[in-house]
């Protein structure tokens, strides 16, 4: 009974002291260690080698009657476990569990680095390899490494040829009233439609500036607030050229760009090589005469939104516009 219980505290407290021999994997019990290493070697214990049941979709025989239930769910995407506060659905009561700590504000896992709260050792563990760039999962097919052991399954099915669950179509059936781009969700092509109008409806409490995104008026706020200089300390990732520090890596390396003068995105047309991708993209319109910046006013077309700000601004803008019914 003592031993149960000692097992059991281990989801609390995250202690997973049997490793796998084959991987980097860990577990709470010994039982649960030998039956993933059955994945790595093919023999698993007796009482798990053909679970009970198999399941009604896919055939896959689970150890009970209680996972078979809940691996079905994947198939038929049934969520009967409510969230109390917003009524979102899921499939998994620890699932659920993990979600509510979000509104009650029980986060109990610190990270080291930034003192952002989790709500699970695991998901702390997962976020603080953002701050140390730990990629333990390893490919065995490459030696690429990962941070995330689903990045690294989504990889590997690169190499087995399994790319049927690499990237699924998403239907892109919100379709910008102004150009030729489609979206995915109304919010997507709504937020890109105001690239066209320059509407900014999010409006500063303090100064009255006015923002076309939500994040982008928080970082604003920021500057009224004092938090920006906050932020800039908890930055994780500092240039080793002039010691401005990051919150993301991949911004750190964008920045160190400037003083490299690294250049790794190169023109598909010409010799010409840019440090960002975005400026690469500008550049090759010069060479397709691509104009996707449409006016909504005169349909004339631009290769950057800036010269399509100018044009409104010249041309449009103050501009009455006589009704064709009442003129």
């Amino acid at each position: 009974m003592h031993g149960s219980r000692k097992i059991h505290e281990r989801i609390h407290n995250g202690e997973k002291p049997f490793k796998c021999a084959h991987c980097d994997g860990c577990f709470r019990s010994i039982s649960g260690l030998k039956v993933h290493e059955g994945k790595h070697t093919g023999v698993l214990p007796p009482h798990k080698a053909r679970g009970p049941a198999p399941c009604t979709y896919c055939g896959k025989y689970m150890a009970s009657r209680f996972t078979l239930k809940a691996h079905e769910r994947t198939h038929t995407g049934e969520k009967p476990f409510k969230c109390g506060h917003c009524g979102k659905g899921f499939g998994y009561k620890t699932s659920l569990k993990l979600h509510e700590a979000v509104h009650t504000g029980d986060l109990p896992f610190k990270c080291t680095h930034c003192a952002k709260g989790f709500a699970s050792r695991g998901d702390v563990v997962s976020h603080e390899r953002s701050h140390t760039g730990e990629k333990p999962f390893t490919c065995a097919y490459c030696g690429r490494q990962f941070s995330h052991r689903s990045n690294l399954r989504t990889h590997e099915r690169m190499h087995t040829g399994d790319v049927s669950k690499v990237k699924r179509t998403i239907a892109k059936n919100f379709a910008c009233t102004f150009c030729d781009k489609c979206f995915t969700s109304r919010v997507a092509v709504n937020l890109h439609e105001r690239s066209h109008t320059s509407e900014k409806p999010h409006t500063c409490k303090y100064c009255g500036k006015c923002f076309n995104q939500p994040g982008n008026l928080k970082i604003h706020e920021r500057l009224h607030t004092g938090q920006t200089q906050q932020v800039k300390e908890q930055g994780t990732y500092r240039c080793h050229y002039c010691g401005k520090c990051f919150g993301k890596r991949h911004c750190l390396k964008r920045h160190e760009r400037i003083h490299t003068g690294k250049k790794p995105f190169k023109c598909t047309y010409c010799e010409k090589c840019f440090c960002q991708v975005g400026n690469l993209k500008l550049h090759e319109r010069t060479h397709t005469g691509e104009k996707p910046c449409k006016c909504s006013y005169c349909g004339k077309g631009f290769s950057q939104m800036s010269n399509l700000k100018s044009h409104i601004k010249a041309n449009h803008l103050g501009k009455i516009v006589e009704c064709s019914v009442f003129s």
